[in-house]
C-alpha cells in the first residue's frame, strides 16, 4: 500500500491506493493507510485488498475480454440499454418477484389440501424433505451455469423447470407425481429466485445494488397477506390443482418478457460491437470436453454432494425420519465430509477450471457473510418452528391473528430491507451498519423473548421483539448479500449469492433440527412437571395431538396453564439457542472489509492483479517496508488524480523530481485515463508527457517482485527527461565491494554512452542477463526486448537461455555468508524477474504462430514453471499458460463503450432505401471512423517486424487457427480481410476505400452529380480531419487524385472554391514533403481517440530494417539492439493509438450501405479511366496514358495502378508516402 496522498488538502486516501499501489497479495502482506488530513481515513477501510470494492471501477464500463460467455453477455446489455429500458426492466423484475411471492404464498395455503388428498402418503412429507435440500443445492451448478452458458440461457431453462413442476402438481393423481412435481417446482423456484438477483447485480451498480435487492423483496409485504385470500378463493371456486394449475399459465407471460429484453439487448450489444461472439472452431465432443472441464462437472459432483449429504440427515431429522444416533445420520455426515475433503483435493490439483473461486472464497468477508447466514437462519428458525402453536395456545389468538404475528418476520424484514437499501446508498458502507444496528436488535428480539415468553408478559411485547428480529433480519440480510458482491467480482456474484442460499439453507436445516430436538425433549418433561397430579397420564397425549389437542382445555384451566408453561420452557432453550447463534454472528460481521462505495457503477468487484504506475515526489520518499503503516504525508506531496470527472485536476498537478512506483493499477486505467498532460511549476518546462502514453506498457514490465526489492532496498528514481521518461529503476548494488554480485555478461554488452542506460549491442546472453538484472530494472528496455524478439532470436531458444538464468548455480568458493548473501541479494531476484518476464511475454507479447509445434513449445513451458508454484506470481504465469494452451488471447483489449456523450447519429427518413448523396457527411465518416478504428485495432507488433506485410500468406505463419480460415476466394474482400493480418487488413481496405471514391463518381453521367459526390467525398474527409481519423482521409483524397478522377477537367470547375480549398487544405496537411512534417505534427497534437495513417509508419519501419544492419560485422557478431529500439518507438507511437477508443454509435444500416459499396468496387483503374473518357473525351493536348501512367495524381507524380504504388505482393497504403500532395 502506498502512502497517503493530499491534493490541495483534499483527502484521497482510496485515490492514493488507486495510484500508487493496490495489490500485492502475492506477497500476503498488508499495509494501511490513514489520512493526515482530515482525519477521514479509516485503516479498515483502504487496504491492499481494498481492489475488491473500488478499483473495478476502472474497468466496469468494458466487456471483459477473457471473462466466461455469459458474464460477456450480461455486461454487455448492460452497456448497451438506455436508462429507460432499465427502468422497465426493473418493473418486470419486480413484477416477477411479486408473482413469485404470490404462487409460493397460495402454495403454502393449498398445500394442506394435497396433503389430506393424498391422506399423508409418506412420498408427500419425503418430497418436502427433498425440495428444500435439493432446492437449495442445485444453486450450485445453477450460478455456474450462468456464467459458461449465459443469463438468458440459464433463466429460461430454469423457468422450464419451475413450470413443468406447477404442471405436474396441477395434473398429479397420486403421491409420486406430486412428489415429483413438488422437487421440479421447488429447485426451478429458487434458481429463478437466484437468477433475478444475478440480473439485478449485473445491472444495478454497487451503491444501488443494496436498495434494488431490498425493493425487490417488497412484493412479500403485499403477499403476506393476499396469498391466504386468493388461495381460499381458489379452493372454493375450483380445487386446490387450480392453485398451481393458474401459474403454470399465467407465469409464462411474466417470464419471457423479462428474457426477451436481456436477449434483445445481448444482441443489440453485439451491433454495436460492444461485444461479440468469437466462433470457437471447435467440433462438437471437443466443445462437448471444453465445456466438461469449463463447468468443472467433477467438481460440481462432489460440492453438491458433499452439500446434499450434510442437509439431509438435519432436514430427516427435524422431520422425525431420523435420529442422530442412527447409522444412516452418522454416515451420511462422515461421507459429506469427505466429500468436502474430496472436492478441496480434486480442485488443488485435478480441476482445470476450479468450481468456485477460492481466492474470492477465502476472503474474511466472504466466510463471515457466509457464517452470519448461516448464524441467522439458525437462530431464526430455532424458535419459530413452534412459534405459530406458541401463539395460538399460549395467548389464545385466533388463525387468522396468529397468521398476523407469524408474518411480522416476512412484513417487517422486507419493509426495512428497502429502507437499509437508501441508509446503504446515502452513507455508501453497511458492515458497521450490520454490526452496531442489525445484529444487536436482532439479539436484543430473541434475548427479550426468553423473558417475554409466558402468557403474562402479553402478546405486545412478543410482537416488539417479533419487529426487532426483522429490522436486524432486514439489514442483515441485505448485508450479506452486499458483502459477498463487493468481496467478488462480477463473474464470481451469481456462485457468490448462491453460496449465501446454500449456507442459509443449512443454517436453517440445523436450527430445524435443533429446535425439534428443544421441543421433543424440553415440552414433555415441562409438560408432565407442570400437570396437576390427577392429570398427568395425559401429557403423552396432549403432546402428540399438537396444538389442535391443546386448544380444547379452556383458558385458565389447569391443564392450559400446565401447556402454557411447558411451552414456556420450550420457547426459553430455544430462545437461547437463537441468541447463542446470533453472538456467533458478531466475529462474522467483524472480520469484513469496510467497503466504500463511493463510485456510480462497480459492476466489478474485483479485478486481476496488473502492474501500475504513480508519479512521485522522490525528495520527501524513504524506503517502504513490509508492514508500515503510514500516519503521515511523508511520501509525495501531490496526487495524480487518475479519473475521468477530475480530468481537469490531473491537467493542473505540478512536480518536481519523478520517479516511478509500482502498483496494481488495472489496465483500462491506463488506456482510458492517462491520457492528459501533466505539467510542472511555471517556467520549467522538461516534457513528461511521454510517460503517460506509454504506462499501460510499463505497467506490464514493473513486477510486484520489483516492487518487494525496491522496497525493501533503496528508493526508485526515474529521469523526468522525454529521453528517459520510460526508466525505472532502483540503485545499483555496490558490485566492487561483492564480486559476486556483478553481471555474468557484461562484457558481451556495449552501452551508447558513458552512462550505460541504454544499450548498443549485445550477444542474446548479454540482452537476456540485461532483462533479467539483479540491480536494476530497466523498463524501456525490457519493452523493446519483448517487442522486438522474434528479429534476433526464437521462442524457443529465449526460453531455454531464461530457464538458464531461472536456474544459475552460485558462484564456487563462496563462505557461508557470501552464498547468503548472494542467494538474497541475486537468486531470488533474478528468479523473481524471471517469472515475471515470462509472464509478461506470454500475457502481452506472446508472438508464436498457433501450431502444434507452439503448443508442444507451451507444454514444455509448463511443465518447467509448474514446479516453481511457491515462487510470488508464479500461478499467475501458469494460469496465463493455461490460457494459452486453450488457445484464448490473454491480452485484454478494451473498447470504449457509447456514454451519455456520445453523439447522436444523423440519419436519413427513409433507412430502407439509403443513397449516398442523401446521407449526412459527418455520420458517413463517424461509420467509416468505427470501421477503420475495428481495423487499426487488429493490428500486432508481429505484424510490423521484418517487412512482413510484404510477405506472401505461404511466407508467414498464420495469424489465424485453420479451424477458423475460410477458403473464399480472395475476390471476396470480407473474407480477405477477415483471413489477413491486421496490417494487410488495414492496406486492403484503404485499397478498395480509394477505388470506391472514384467508382462512386464516374457512376453518373450527369456533371451536377459528379460535383455533387465530389463536394460530399471533400466533406467526409474534413469530418475525418475533425474525428483524427487521418487514414480514411487520406484514402479519400488519394482517391480523388487518381488519373480517371483528376483528369475530369470540366467537373472540377464545377466545384465550387469553397470545396477546392478544403481539399487543398487537406492535401497539403498530408504532402510528403520533409517526410510527412505537418502531418507529423498535426497527429502528435492531436489528442486521443485517433487513427493515424499507417503508410508512414510501415515507411518507417521499412527504411529501418533496409538502411540498419541487424548485427554487427564481424569478427565480433552481435545484435544490433538499437535497431530495435528505434523499431518499438514506433510500435509503441501504434500501441499508443490503439489505447483509446471511438465513443461512437454504429448505425449497422449505414455500415451495411458502405461495406457492401466499398466491397462492390472492384478496382479495375482501366476500366474507370475507359469511363472517365466516355464522360469527358480527352481535350486537346492531352496526352494518351498507359496502364503505367493510370495513376498519375494532382501534381503529375506516377503512383502505379490505381494510384498506389506496389510494394512486394500487395498494393499498400504506404505508397501515399510517395505521394507530394501540396
Amino acid at each position: 500500500m502506498s502512502p497517503t496522498l493530499i491534493t490541495r488538502g483534499r483527502n484521497d486516501v482510496q485515490l492514493a491506493q488507486n495510484v500508487a499501489g493496490a495489490d500485492f497479495k502475492d506477497f500476503s502482506y498488508e499495509v494501511e493507510v490513514t489520512s493526515p488530513s482530515n482525519g477521514e481515513g479509516n485503516p479498515d477501510e483502504i487496504t491492499l485488498e481494498a481492489w475488491q470494492a473500488d478499483e473495478a471501477q476502472k474497468s466496469a464500463n468494458v466487456v471483459t475480454h477473457d471473462a466466461p460467455r455469459g458474464m460477456q453477455q450480461a455486461e454487455a446489455a448492460a452497456l448497451a440499454w438506455s436508462k429507460k429500458m432499465a427502468y422497465l426492466t426493473y418493473a418486470l423484475i419486480w413484477l416477477s418477484f411479486f408473482m413469485l411471492a404470490l404462487q409460493s404464498s397460495v402454495s403454502s395455503n393449498v398445500i394442506q389440501n394435497a396433503y389430506a388428498n393424498f391422506e399423508a402418503a409418506p412420498e408427500v412429507s419425503t418430497a418436502g424433505i427433498a425440495a428444500s435440500v435439493i432446492s437449495g443445492v442445485v444453486r450450485l451448478p445453477a450460478a455456474k451455469l450462468l456464467n459458461v452458458w449465459g443469463r438468458t440461457e440459464g433463466f429460461l431453462v430454469f423457468v422450464g423447470v419451475y413450470l413443468l413442476g406447477l404442471v405436474i402438481l396441477a395434473a398429479c393423481n397420486n403421491p409420486s407425481s406430486y412428489a415429483a412435481g413438488y422437487v421440479l417446482y421447488w429447485v426451478g423456484y429458487d434458481a429463478v429466485y437466484l437468477i433475478l438477483d444475478v440480473f439485478m447485480a449485473d445491472t444495478a451498480g454497487m451503491r444501488n445494488r443494496a436498495f434494488a435487492f431490498g425493493f425487490a423483496s417488497t412484493p412479500f409485504i403485499c403477499t403476506a397477506f393476499t396469498g391466504p385470500l386468493a388461495a381460499e378463493s381458489i379452493i372454493k371456486r375450483a380445487s386446490w390443482r387450480w392453485g398451481y394449475g393458474i401459474f403454470a399459465i399465467v407465469m409464462p407471460f411474466v417470464f419471457i418478457p423479462l428474457a426477451v429484453i436481456f436477449k434483445f439487448y445481448q444482441r443489440k450489444a453485439e451491433s454495436m460491437y460492444i461485444y461479440g461472439r468469437e466462433p470457437s472452431g471447435r467440433t462438437f465432443w471437443e466443445s462437448v470436453v471444453h465445456y466438461f472441464h469449463e463447468f468443472d462437472v467433477i467438481g460440481a459432483f462432489l460440492l453438491t454432494a458433499a452439500f446434499l449429504l450434510l442437509l439431509l440427515p438435519f432436514s430427516l431429522a427435524s422431520y422425525g425420519r431420523a435420529e442422530y444416533k442412527s447409522a444412516a445420520f452418522i454416515s451420511m455426515i462422515i461421507i459429506g465430509f469427505v466429500l468436502f475433503v474430496l472436492f478441496g483435493l480434486w480442485e488443488r490439483f485435478g480441476a482445470r477450471n476450479h468450481f468456485i473461486k477460492w481466492r474470492v472464497f477465502k476472503q474474511p468477508t466472504v466466510i463471515g457473510a457466509c457464517g452470519l447466514a448461516a448464524c441467522l437462519f439458525f437462530s431464526y428458525y430455532t424458535w419459530e418452528l413452534y412459534f405459530y402453536n406458541f401463539c395460538m395456545v399460549v395467548y389464545d389468538l385466533s388463525i387468522g391473528m396468529a397468521g398476523y404475528v407469524g408474518q411480522i418476520y416476512n412484513v417487517g424484514s422486507c419493509f426495512w430491507s428497502a429502507v437499509f437499501g437508501i441508509t446503504v446508498y446515502v452513507t455508501r458502507q453497511f458492515k458497521y451498519t450490520c454490526l452496531g444496528f442489525g445484529l444487536p436488535l436482532v439479539l436484543l428480539g430473541a434475548g427479550l423473548m426468553i423473558h417475554f415468553r409466558s402468557a403474562g408478559g402479553g402478546i405486545g411485547y412478543i410482537v416488539m421483539c417479533q419487529i426487532f428480529i426483522a429490522f436486524g433480519g432486514g439489514t442483515l440480510v441485505i448485508g450479506e448479500d452486499m458483502a459477498v458482491m463487493a468481496a467478488s467480482d462480477r463473474e464470481g456474484v451469481p456462485m457468490m449469492l448462491s453460496l449465501i442460499g446454500l449456507f442459509s439453507s443449512l443454517g436453517g436445516a440445523v436450527g430445524y433440527a435443533v429446535a425439534a430436538a428443544i421441543y421433543t425433549n424440553t415440552f414433555p418433561g415441562a409438560l408432565r412437571d407442570a400437570l396437576p397430579e390427577g392429570s398427568k397420564d395425559k401429557a403423552m397425549g396432549i403432546y402428540v395431538g399438537g396444538y389442535l389437542t391443546q386448544l380444547e382445555y379452556p383458558v385458565g384451566s389447569a391443564i392450559r396453564d400446565a401447556i402454557n408453561a411447558a411451552y414456556g420452557v420450550y420457547m426459553k432453550y430455544a430462545c437461547i439457542a437463537a441468541v447463542v447463534a446470533m453472538a456467533m454472528g458478531i466475529p462474522c460481521v467483524a472480520i469484513w472489509k469496510n467497503f466504500r462505495l463511493n463510485k456510480p457503477q462497480q459492476n466489478k468487484g474485483q479485478v486481476e492483479p496488473c502492474d501500475g504506475l504513480a508519479l512521485l515526489n522522490v525528495e520527501m520518499m524513504r524506503p517502504i517496508r513490509v508492514g508500515d503503516k503510514i500516519d503521515k504525508c511523508w511520501a509525495m506531496s501531490e496526487l495524480v488524480r487518475p479519473w475521468p470527472y477530475l480530468a481537469q485536476d490531473i491537467r493542473e498537478v505540478t512536480h518536481n523530481v519523478h520517479s516511478m512506483w509500482a502498483g496494481g493499477v488495472p489496465d483500462p486505467w491506463f488506456q482510458r485515463y492517462t491520457r492528459f498532460p501533466l505539467t510542472r511549476a511555471a517556467g520549467v518546462t522538461p516534457d513528461i508527457n511521454p510517460l503517460l502514453p506509454q504506462a499501460h506498457r510499463l505497467a506490464s514490465a514493473v513486477s510486484l517482485s520489483d516492487l518487494d526489492y525496491a522496497r525493501n532496498n533503496t528508493p526508485a528514481t526515474m529521469s523526468s527527461s522525454s529521453q528517459h521518461a520510460r526508466k525505472w529503476s532502483t540503485m545499483p548494488i555496490d558490485t566492487n565491494a561483492a564480486p559476486f554480485l556483478s553481471l555474468d555478461y557484461e562484457d558481451e554488452v556495449v552501452y551508447e554512452d558513458d552512462q550505460r542506460q541504454t544499450i548498443k549491442h549485445a550477444s542474446i546472453c548479454g540482452l537476456v542477463e540485461q532483462l533479467t538484472r539483479h540491480d536494476r530494472l530497466d523498463v524501456s528496455f525490457n519493452e523493446t526486448f519483448l517487442m522486438t524478439y522474434p528479429t534476433f532470436v526464437c521462442g524457443r531458444e529465449l526460453f531455454e537461455i531464461l530457464l538458464q538464468r531461472l536456474n544459475m548455480p552460485p558462484p564456487p568458493g563462496l563462505s557461508d555468508s557470501d552464498l547468503s548473501r548472494w542467494t538474497e541479494q541475486k537468486q531470488k531476484t533474478v528468479r523473481f524477474r524471471v517469472i515475471n518476464i515470462l509472464k509478461t511475454w506470454l500475457e502481452r507479447y506472446w508472438m508464436e504462430p498457433p501450431t502444434e509445434s507452439t503448443m508442444d513449445f507451451l507444454r514444455h513451458i509448463h511443465a518447467h514453471v509448474q514446479p516453481l508454484a511457491n515462487v510470488p506470481t508464479a500461478s499467475q504465469l501458469i494460469t496465463i499458460i493455461e490460457h494459452r494452451l486453450k488457445g484464448q488471447d490473454i491480452l485484454k483489449r478494451y473498447m470504449t463503450p457509447p456514454n451519455s456523450t456520445v453523439p447522436k447519429p444523423v440519419t436519413p427518413r427513409n433507412m430502407k432505401k439509403l443513397k449516398f448523396l442523401d446521407l449526412d457527411p459527418m455520420e458517413i465518416a463517424r461509420q467509416l471512423t468505427i470501421i477503420e478504428s475495428r481495423l487499426f485495432a487488429r493490428i500486432k507488433p508481429t505484424e510490423c517486424l521484418n517487412k512482413s506485410w510484404q510477405k506472401k500468406d505461404t511466407d508467414r505463419p498464420p495469424s489465424i487457427p485453420p479451424s477458423r480460415r475460410t477458403s473464399t476466394s480472395t475476390t471476396s474482400s470480407t473474407s480477405s480481410i477477415e483471413r489477413t493480418t491486421g496490417v494487410n487488413a488495414t492496406i486492403l481496405h484503404s485499397n478498395q476505400l480509394a477505388n470506391w471514391v472514384g467508382e462512386m463518381i464516374l457512376a453518373h453521367d450527369e456533371m451536377k452529380k459528379r460535383v455533387s459526390t465530389i463536394k460530399q467525398f471533400v466533406n467526409i474527409a474534413d469530418n475525418c480531419r475533425s474525428l483524427n481519423n487521418f487514414a480514411t482521409m487520406m484514402s479519400i483524397i488519394s482517391g480523388l487524385a487518381t488519373s480517371p478522377i483528376y483528369r475530369l477537367h470540366r467537373t472540377w470547375t464545377q466545384v465550387s472554391p469553397k470545396t477546392r480549398k478544403l481539399l487543398e487544405d487537406m492535401q497539403s496537411l498530408m504532402s510528403s514533403d520533409k517526410n510527412f512534417i505537418k502531418y507529423r505534427e498535426k497527429l502528435r497534437a492531436a489528442g486521443p481517440p485517433r487513427i493515424p495513417f499507417l503508410g508512414t509508419y510501415l515507411t518507417d519501419l521499412t527504411f529501418i530494417e533496409d538502411g540498419i544492419p541487424s548485427h554487427t560485422p564481424p569478427p565480433n557478431v552481435m545484435i544490433n539492439f538499437s535497431k530495435r529500439i528505434k523499431v518499438a518507438d514506433i510500435l509503441r507511437e501504434i500501441e499508443s493509438c490503439q489505447a483509446v477508443g471511438y465513443s461512437l454509435l454504429p448505425v449497422p444500416e449505414i455500415q451495411e450501405f458502405i461495406v457492401r459499396n466499398v466491397q462492390a468496387a472492384g478496382g479495375d483503374v482501366e476500366g474507370m479511366y475507359e469511363r472517365s473518357l466516355a464522360l469527358e473525351p480527352r481535350m486537346a493536348g492531352e496526352e494518351k496514358m498507359n496502364m503505367g501512367q493510370l495513376g498519375v495524381g494532382m501534381v503529375g507524380m506516377n503512383m502505379g495502378r490505381g494510384g498506389y504504388i506496389s510494394t512486394g505482393s500487395h498494393m499498400s497504403s504506404v505508397v501515399i508516402a510517395s505521394m507530394a500532395l501540396r
